[in-house]
């Protein structure tokens, strides 16, 4: 079987250590780690010649897979989506009540340094300040 791959890359002992090399790099690349760390190498220089963001993300991602506690709070999140989405639009649903019975009952309570005036002259305008209030007093 030896001499049917030497006669394919040409009988002669360069030729059968060349089959050797590309078949040994063959199997190297079929192996899904090789092949996953040798995409993050050619991003990691890629993102270094060309400073490029996307590219320097998709290396804090390899963090979750690396990491078992990230991939464990992955799973934990992912199991909770329900959840986590009720809450999500739970949210705006609680600031609109909010701003509602702050338009009817306090709109004076609302007022924007910046351009010197009350931020509820109108329902939409009171629900957009108070959720720039929110997300700025959360971050």
């Amino acid at each position: 079987m030896k001499t049917v791959r030497c006669k394919l890359m040409g009988n002669t002992k360069l030729g059968c250590k060349m089959y050797v090399y590309l078949k040994t790099i063959e199997m190297l690349l079929s192996m899904n780690t090789l092949s996953y760390y040798l995409i993050m190498l050619g991003a990691a220089v890629i993102s270094a010649i060309y400073e490029n963001n996307f590219l320097d993300a998709l290396h804090l991602l390899q963090i979750i897979i690396v990491s078992d506690r990230l991939q464990d709070i992955l799973k934990s999140v992912r199991s909770n989506l329900n959840m986590i989405m009720a809450v999500i639009v739970l949210i705006p649903l609680f600031i609109f009540i909010f701003a509602s019975w702050t338009f009817y009952f306090m709109p004076e309570a609302v007022f924007i340094q910046s351009l010197k005036e009350n931020g509820c002259q109108s329902m939409t305008e009171c629900f957009l300040v108070l959720v720039y209030y929110v997300i700025f007093t959360l971050s």
